[in-house]
């Protein structure tokens, strides 16, 4: 997909009318965004493109929540105003100079119109859209070598590794990896890649699985099974 057209369709995507409308992007926008994106391939330019629509979009997270707190010290300015008394002028002062010196790093500019809970979620949904992109990426290739033919009953250990290659690639997105593998045909696709990989192998398959979260380790133990799980540890 042409990388401008990436970036329209998610520009469109997080569009929002008002802030008081809270426009979202819903899960079947965001997998149409997905099917878009990863129709016919994707290329790591395009990724790249994406992973950094998703860091502005963070940064505009974090201005909105920014200019949140300077509501916050506006309120705090005015009601020590109000009080007057011993130390109120102490404590405006404070405050005014906390305020300048945020506007001063430019905090105070409103994510394109969208209140700070519109843009967390446009960023949830950015990660969402991010992880099946990836899974787009690895899943068929990861299949197509863990797969028996018509003619081919055996899984060798090129085919193996090269599936491995794919799980180690998606770096941070491993996990999406591997709750994908064992949510797929019942598993046997993740039980193939620990039982078919040689032994140098499932070394790299246990570095793998050590950085990955404790749930998805979890799902993955039960999916392969006490055995296969404990010669994994034991590579």
């Amino acid at each position: 997909m042409p990388i401008d057209a990436i970036e329209t369709l998610w520009i469109n995507a997080q569009r929002a009318d008002s802030p008081q409308e809270g426009v979202r992007v819903s899960q079947g926008e965001a997998d149409q965004i997905v099917a878009a994106i990863t129709a016919g391939g994707v290329t790591d330019a395009e990724v790249a493109v994406v992973d950094r629509l998703i860091s502005q979009l963070g940064e505009r997270t974090e201005r909105a929540g920014a200019d949140a707190e300077l509501d916050a010290i506006d309120f705090d300015l005015a009601g020590q105003r109000n009080l007057g008394g011993a130390g109120a002028d102490t404590s405006v002062n404070d405050l005014m100079r906390m305020r300048a010196e945020m506007e001063r790093l430019d905090l105070n500019r409103r994510a394109s119109g969208n209140d700070a809970a519109h843009q967390a979620h446009l960023l949830q949904s950015a990660g969402y859209i991010r992880q099946q992109i990836e899974v787009a990426r690895r899943i068929p290739a990861i299949v197509d070598n863990l797969s028996y033919g018509a003619f081919d009953w055996k899984i060798f250990d090129s085919e193996a590794r090269a599936a491995l290659e794919q799980v180690e690639a998606a770096g941070t997105y491993a996990n999406v990896i591997i709750r994908h593998l064992a949510s797929k045909s019942g598993g046997k696709f993740l039980r193939r890649l620990v039982d078919q990989l040689p032994d140098d192998g499932r070394r790299r398959l246990r570095s793998v699985v050590n950085n990955l979260d404790i749930e998805t380790r979890s799902i993955m133990q039960r999916t392969v099974g006490r055995g296969s799980w404990n010669d994994l540890q034991r590579a």
